[in-house]
């Protein structure tokens, strides 16, 4: 058979679709040599986290490394430069390897989310983008994350990387912190509590001493108020005597007046008789 007998004779969007993008086509290859490179010592995990950390900046440009991934770094590099999926260039007397072409750039991503999304669980997700950004206590775990976390790396010990551990043990740190500051937290609110309590008291006795205080001063006032009163009644009556006395003494000094003018007329009277 040949390879005319094998081709369609009509080429249609079916055939197109069924080859796949470039993106595609490029995403398979990159899988078979990353699966082909495997080795006891060395897991696909660490494979694709070392091609994307390594063969790829930041910006999403090819960059070069001098080791491979692993213990076995040096039988991981001649199976990936085997498969074509990476080249060796020697300069400045050192071999320096590199993705095989720029177009690889974008598969090589897209794969590696996807096969992550697949294959990994949580914490090792978490912890991949905790160490990627500089280990920030932001991006700790914490809470149910935290505990299932701990639960998945107790039943696959083999399947952690030093930077799982390292993500658990930050995590478990950080909460451990948490919980020593609510502690904290909580016994100087309740030592507040008790004071405030104790404050409260005396000042609702305080208050208690004080409204008696006033209850006191107002009945003072009361009773001055009333002894004023009848001082002011007292003084009336007395002006008011005052007022008799001064007008009985003026009647009796008309009286007398009148007692006096006539015994003086009385004595003209005897003077002219005689």
């Amino acid at each position: 058979m040949t390879v005319h007998d094998t081709m369609p004779a009509v080429i249609g969007l079916d055939h197109v679709q069924a080859v796949g993008t470039v993106d595609e086509s490029l995403g398979s290859f990159y899988d078979r040599a990353i699966e082909e490179a495997v080795t006891d010592a060395v897991s696909e995990r660490e494979i694709r986290d070392w091609v994307e950390s390594e063969l790829i900046s930041e910006h999403g440009f090819r960059s070069q490394a001098l080791e491979g991934p692993g213990r076995s770094g040096s039988e991981v590099l001649l199976a990936l430069e085997n498969a074509y999926l990476i080249r060796s260039d020697m300069r400045r007397g050192a071999q320096w390897f590199e993705l095989a072409h720029d177009r690889l750039v974008g598969p090589v991503r897209l794969s590696n989310g996807a096969w992550r999304t697949a294959n990994l669980s949580a914490l090792q997700i978490a912890s991949m983008a905790w160490d990627r950004q500089g280990r920030p206590e932001a991006l700790l775990a914490s809470g149910t994350a935290l505990a299932a976390a701990g639960a998945w790396a107790e039943s696959n010990p083999g399947a952690l990387l030093p930077a799982d551990a390292d993500f658990l043990d930050a995590s478990n740190q950080k909460a451990s912190r948490r919980k020593r500051l609510l502690a904290g937290v909580a016994f100087v609110l309740a030592l507040l509590a008790i004071i405030g309590g104790a404050v409260a008291y005396r000042l609702n006795e305080e208050s208690e001493k004080l409204r008696a205080a006033n209850a006191v001063a107002e009945e003072n006032a009361d009773e001055a108020n009333r002894q004023q009163s009848l001082a002011e009644e007292q003084q009336g009556i007395a002006e008011e005597q005052q007022g008799i006395a001064e007008e009985q003494q003026g009647i009796a000094e008309a009286s007398t007046s009148k007692a006096e003018s006539n015994e003086q007329e009385a004595d003209k009277s005897a003077r002219a008789a005689e």
